[in-house]
């Protein structure tokens, strides 16, 4: 049997198109209260990239804690955290300064 290059390169293609819908998945966005977050990867990996009204973003690359769906990130004494409520595909932000009083206590919906 003889393959040209470009019916091997076709079939790279058609076999990799397969992972465009996993990939896509592997990040998540929630938005509630004017606020947005984004989630990309899974447990402790996971990163966070939330922005607020004013569009002013923060990435926080890797997760301190991930445990039964909840998320926390922790960057300059500050908290953030994620966690499901309930099965509703809704996530709870709650930011806390870095002496521990809540600043952000917002339900956020999936988008």
């Amino acid at each position: 049997m003889k393959f040209s290059i470009l019916s091997l390169s076709t079939a790279l293609v058609a076999s990799l198109s397969f992972l465009a819908p996993v990939l896509a998945e592997d990040a998540s966005l929630y938005a509630g209260g004017g606020y947005t977050v984004k989630i990309v990867g899974f447990a402790g990996s996971a990163s966070y990239t939330g922005c607020d009204r004013k569009n002013r973003c923060l990435t926080i690359p890797e997760a301190s804690n991930y445990s039964r769906g909840s998320y926390v990130w922790e960057n300059e004494g500050y908290t953030y955290s994620m966690s499901p409520v309930g099965s509703s595909g809704k996530y709870r932000l709650r930011i806390f300064n870095p002496k521990g009083k809540a600043l952000l206590n917002q339900v956020m919906n999936p988008k």
